[in-house]
């Protein structure tokens, strides 16, 4: 049995020295084609596909995360019991939760969006001008005509 297999072996050694100039090209044009269609392979993972879509934690998150984003977001939502948010006392705490969020670990300061967010922007365009300028910032409204302002 050994004997069969070193005998191959040796022929196909003699034959890629009798025909090396061919046998290098044919594994340099083997290693070319490799190469090339490796090039086209992509590697990517795809969050979703590593859950199982049968676990009831799943179902939910892919039915709430049209409404608030996917699974790395966290919507707050100030509730008012009577009247509306357009209270001072209210936006305090709005502009309270917006400035104190960002010092939370792990929270991305660049992601925190409210109505007291200095990103948050009233875009105004005329012919001559385009001015955009932050819709609370940097204080609450301190007047009732401010406050309209802020509603309309």
């Amino acid at each position: 049995m050994k004997q069969s297999i070193f005998r191959n072996l040796e022929r196909f050694v003699e034959f890629c020295l009798a025909h090396r100039v061919k046998v290098v090209i044919v594994y340099t044009l083997l290693t070319l084609t490799m190469a090339g269609l490796a090039m086209g392979v992509q590697v990517k993972t795809v969050f979703a596909d590593l859950l199982p879509s049968s676990h009831p934690y799943v179902k939910v998150h892919e039915e709430f995360q049209g409404q608030f984003g996917g699974s790395n977001v966290v919507s707050i939502m100030v509730e008012v019991e009577k009247g509306d948010i357009f209270d001072r006392a209210v936006l305090e705490k709005v502009r309270t939760i917006t400035n104190e969020l960002p010092l939370v670990d792990g929270v991305n300061p660049s992601t925190v969006i409210s109505l007291a967010s200095k990103k948050l922007k009233e875009i105004r365009a005329s012919t001559d001008v385009i001015e955009t300028r932050p819709v609370m910032w940097p204080s609450v409204p301190k007047t009732p005509q401010e406050m309209e302002t802020l509603k309309t």
